[in-house]
């Protein structure tokens, strides 16, 4: 994902989820460890481009919106109920980017 500034990007979802932000590499660019052992690894940068809508799935949607606006993001919208298994949201981070969340009830 890339945002208008790397830094900023970055610490906001690294507080956010938990994430690690390698940096070592490009600059103004940083591979992103999600700790998750399934699911799409990338990165975090700045660029000109900047569009994307990327969903996470977390045990409360509710919590992570209002977490997200307490590190600096907006509330885009949700929690939405889906069905009855599931609830969706999302949120601005702080350079405008549009990030997905959802938790699916167990089977």
């Amino acid at each position: 994902m890339l945002g208008s500034d790397a830094e900023n990007t970055q610490r906001f979802y690294a507080d956010l989820f938990g994430w690690t932000v390698d940096t070592t590499g490009f600059p103004g660019f940083g591979m992103t460890d999600t700790r998750a052992s399934r699911g799409i690894q990338g990165g975090l940068g700045a660029g000109e481009q900047r569009w994307a809508t990327i969903y996470a799935s977390v045990a409360d949607v509710e919590q992570t919106l209002a977490r997200a606006e307490s590190l600096g993001g907006s509330r885009a919208y949700g929690p939405v109920a889906v069905d009855g298994r599931m609830q969706t949201g999302a949120f601005r981070d702080p350079a405008g980017n549009v990030f997905g969340v959802y938790h699916r009830a167990a089977d």
